[in-house]
């Protein structure tokens, strides 16, 4: 550590745009607690499931007196002494930062803000340096979990790796960036705002959540989804396979398909469905036999589902499948 707890300080004020803005960091004690556990578990690359890894460093921080200027302080220090472009250092300092979230929301803080944007660009000098690809933080806020009387408030500034958010519940997430595969994957009892493109598996098996998306979604999205609903303004790959009870709104196009097995769910589909250009029969055979062009299964074995669409080339395609117990609606917005 090159710098001591007060000339930290120092630096972080002047990088706030507040001017009278006064931060009460924590004790050096504190800070070295996270530093040294920190270092120790950036040298041991073992695997671990990372409900339990969270735990652990949870438990091994619990004399922390946690609060923003903690969060922000160890982000400072990530980018002075520590951010290197490797999947150890990205999973490690993301569960690190959740943890010491969810110790400060233990002792009844709340309302986090997590700026990444400078972490950042130090990962990206680095990587340029290194000469190799560029990487975020992984597993960032992964089973991040408040109350159903205090949800978690947390606010998200810059890009993110793998499995963000996943698994929280009864948490209030502002996300601006964008994220790699399993963003909000199994969120419960939350609601998510995203501005920013995300990638494979948004919102799967997510439950009694609402997510609302400006961006584009790779991958499938949505897919098991229960009691919830989903906003997408922008196009996603494929959504809503499997989804029951929920209300899904694409304000874009589904450039492979949406809704196949959907059961007691809405669909509200502003733009095209299967605009993905389908590949050669031959190349999609399975013990010998052809295998149905995704394109084609556009709401199949859907049940007592309501397909509401823009234009009549996407209700066309629903109708091709269509089920007895589904509603098909042609609507002016």
């Amino acid at each position: 550590m090159d710098k001591n707890l007060q000339e930290v300080l120092r630096d972080l004020e002047n990088l706030r745009p507040e001017k009278n803005l006064r931060i009460d960091g924590p004790p050096d004690d504190s800070l070295k607690i996270i530093l040294s556990n920190f270092e120790a578990e950036l040298k041991d690359t073992a695997e671990v499931k990372t409900d339990e890894y969270l735990q652990k460093i949870i438990s091994k921080l619990s004399g922390l007196n946690a609060n923003q200027a903690t969060i922000d302080i160890f982000i400072l220090f990530l980018c002075n002494d520590y951010a290197v472009p490797d999947k150890n250092f990205c999973y490690t300092a993301g569960v690190f930062l959740t943890a010491i979230a969810q110790l400060a929301y233990n002792q009844g803080q709340n309302n986090f803000k997590l700026d990444l944007r400078s972490l950042n660009n130090v990962l990206d000098v680095a990587a340029r340096n290194l000469n190799s690809k560029t990487k975020r933080l992984d597993d960032l806020c992964y089973y991040l979990a408040g109350t159903p009387k205090r949800p978690l408030e947390i606010t998200i500034h810059g890009d993110v790796g793998t499995q963000c958010c996943a698994d929280i519940k009864y948490c209030s997430l502002k996300f601006y960036g964008s994220s790699d595969y399993n963003f909000c994957f199994g969120a419960k009892h939350s609601d998510i705002y995203v501005e920013g493109n995300l990638g494979n598996n948004c919102g799967v098996f997510a439950e009694h959540t609402n997510i609302a998306v400006v961006g584009n979604i790779g991958g499938s999205c949505f897919d098991s989804m229960k009691d919830s609903t989903a906003k997408v303004k922008g196009n996603v790959w494929e959504c809503g396979d499997f989804a029951e009870r929920s209300i899904i709104t694409i304000d874009g196009d589904a450039e492979l398909r949406c809704g196949c097995r959907a059961k007691d769910c809405t669909f509200v589909l502003l733009g095209e469905i299967g605009t993905e250009p389908k590949e050669p029969e031959n190349e999609r055979m399975a013990h010998g036999q052809p295998v149905p062009y995704a394109q084609d299964q556009q709401g199949m074995s859907a049940e007592r589902t309501i397909f509401r669409a823009k234009s009549q080339a996407t209700l066309d395609k629903l109708l091709a499948n269509k089920s007895e117990s589904c509603q098909y609606i042609l609507i002016n917005v």
